[in-house]
């Protein structure tokens, strides 16, 4: 018989016997539901619920029940629906009870098997299917029929055994598993290179009476071996006496490896720790910290970026990419529409598994990225101390599916660079901070000793080597000229290397000294290699005005100096940032 469409078959389903005893008890559940529903007042759930409550009606009292009931279109839909609820209710019910789990009342394994059976029949006459009711024997006990197709609808291989653990039932699940081995002691199905450790565990439970919980390697139907945890229950007959065991098994290689991988992430985690914690600059702890994430995950290529201004980024690390790709893009801004700018910007990760995704997301970028051999990226912010400091990007060549394991590790990665990295940032302020110091200090001894020194001249010829000596002090110079005329005094002065011919690579730089009417009077003429640090251009100016000042008066002493007032006056050069270390 094809099962009862309503919609195209004059005949209703109709219910007889048994199936109107579990009709009711299906509408019982149905009916307080509904109840729930219309306690606002609401007319369709009032309707539904008045509907419903006919229907119980007309499957008679509890004290009898008519022998056959035609169900109309209406109906039969609020049977079904509250079948299917009461079957997927046992279930749960019945994968609660076979894994050991505590039931109350009669709701123990086989009394939740019988009652599935029954439902399961009611469901195959609402749908006109030719398949009669299976039995179920007096006192409540399943039988072979019906727990078989009740055991064959369990995700889990299932088997029963006697108490010697020898199986006399096996599901469909458990046969999948094991093959023609899945009809026999699923304990005698470990293989042998346990030792024997799986039998001598489950051995001594069952002489003893107890449950027990095993792993094993298990040779499966497919050839592949696995390793496969064991539980067995204990099933308690009259006088406290095992009767036999319900075994369930449970496939937990993926589980094994997914912990060892678990494990290995969290010790990379360490090793990134550990890596940054001893580089010397944020270039190398990012360098660092790329290395062990591309080592953990297999990635082929990274990046990493963090602010250069307020909305600018710059790569401190770009390890497995070729140099001509990132170069070009050392700095770009934080308002571009490149993957790394997004996620900085949202704050949001992306996962983009294949180029497909890539194509669909960032469509101007997956050229580039393709040029370069990657397939999937997976692009993180770096969150740091209170803030998002930057973003990282690792590539492989194939798709990535990206589990939940790797997005909860890349994220946890993320954050220990990021926190990481703001720390390092603050250390590298604070040494940042620290030179400035020792240069300021280093400036204001070299001004102070050249200062003294011009003050300190006597004559003319004195005060041209004091300039001499002093400008070359402060302007790191390899050799220094000094001249001067004012008419009333006049010198000429040179420290460092004898000739200027002897420095064809160094192009010398003049100051002039000029008089109080603006006339040149002088200069002081520098050669300062390339690479020297670049003095502070405040300071010689104040420098070359003193030497001209004390030039015009033609190197007459000018009793005790004002010094105390010049270095007042110079402490505010040192409050701005050096320009070199």
């Amino acid at each position: 018989m094809e099962p009862h469409d309503p919609a195209t078959s004059p005949h209703p389903p109709r219910l007889t016997g048994a199936h109107v005893r579990a009709a009711r008890a299906v509408l019982v559940a149905v009916l307080a539901r509904l109840s729930q529903d219309a306690a606002g007042g609401e007319p369709a759930a009032m309707a539904r619920l008045h509907a419903c409550a006919a229907l119980f009606g007309r499957l008679g009292t509890t004290g009898g029940a008519p022998p056959a009931v035609d169900l109309g279109p209406d109906e039969a839909a609020v049977l079904r629906a509250g079948t299917a609820e009461a079957i997927a209710a046992h279930a749960d019910g019945i994968r609660a009870a076979a894994t050991g789990v505590p039931v109350d009342g009669d709701d123990d394994l086989h009394g939740l098997t019988a009652s599935l059976g029954r439902l399961v029949a009611l469901r195959d006459a609402l749908d006109g299917a030719d398949a009669p009711a299976l039995a179920v024997p007096a006192g409540g006990e399943a039988g072979p029929e019906l727990l078989q197709a009740f055991a064959d609808l369990m995700p889990v291989p299932l088997w029963l055994t006697r108490p010697d653990g020898t199986a006399w039932f096996a599901n469909r699940p458990a046969i999948d598993l094991l093959g023609g081995r899945g009809r026999r002691d699923p304990v005698a199905a470990a293989d042998p290179s346990d030792g024997g450790a799986t039998a001598r565990a489950t051995r001594a439970a069952r002489d003893e009476g107890r449950s027990y919980d095993v792993e094993a390697p298990v040779r499966c139907a497919d050839g592949v071996e696995r390793v496969v945890r064991l539980r067995g229950i204990p099933e308690i007959g009259p006088g406290g006496r095992v009767t036999g065991y319900l075994v369930t098994a449970e496939d937990t290689t993926t589980a094994r490896r997914d912990a060892r991988d678990a494990t290995s992430r969290i010790d990379a985690l360490a090793a990134v720790a550990r890596a940054q914690a001893t580089a010397g600059t944020p270039a190398e702890a990012a360098r660092a910290f790329l290395e062990v994430v591309m080592g953990a995950l297999g990635a082929g290529a990274a990046l990493l970026a963090v602010f250069s201004g307020d909305d600018e980024l710059e790569f401190l690390a770009t390890p497995g990419w070729p140099p001509e790709l990132t170069e070009p893009f050392a700095r770009f801004p934080l308002s571009a529409d490149f993957p790394l700018s997004v996620s900085v910007r949202t704050g949001d990760a992306i996962w983009m598994g294949s180029e497909a995704d890539w194509r669909a997301r960032f469509p101007h970028s997956v050229r580039l990225h393709g040029d370069a051999g990657f397939a999937a990226s997976a692009v993180l912010p770096l969150p740091g101390r209170g803030h998002t400091i930057g973003g990282m990007a690792l590539s492989w060549t194939g798709d990535r599916a990206f589990g939940a394991a790797e997005r909860a590790f890349l994220t946890a990665a993320a954050t220990v660079a990021g926190q990481a990295m703001a720390s390092l940032q603050a250390i590298d302020v604070e040494r940042e901070g620290h030179r400035r110091a020792l240069r300021a200090e280093r400036t204001m001894r070299r001004f102070a000793a050249a200062c003294g020194a011009v003050f300190a001249a006597g004559d003319p010829a004195t005060l041209a080597e004091a300039a001499a000596a002093g400008a070359a002090r402060l302007t790191g110079a390899v050799r220094c000229e000094v001249h001067f005329d004012t008419g009333a005094a006049s010198a000429r002065a040179a420290v460092g290397f004898a000739h200027a011919a002897d420095l064809p690579d160094v192009a010398p730089v003049r100051r002039a000294l000029r008089g109080p009417d603006g006339g040149e009077i002088g200069a002081i003429t520098d050669w300062t290699p390339p690479g020297t640090p670049v003095p502070d251009a405040e300071a010689v100016e104040w420098f070359v005005s003193l030497v001209a000042t004390r030039a015009h008066a033609a190197g007459a002493p000018v009793g005790a100096p004002p010094l105390q007032s010049l270095m007042a006056d110079f402490g505010r050069l040192l409050d701005r940032p050096s320009p070199s270390a």
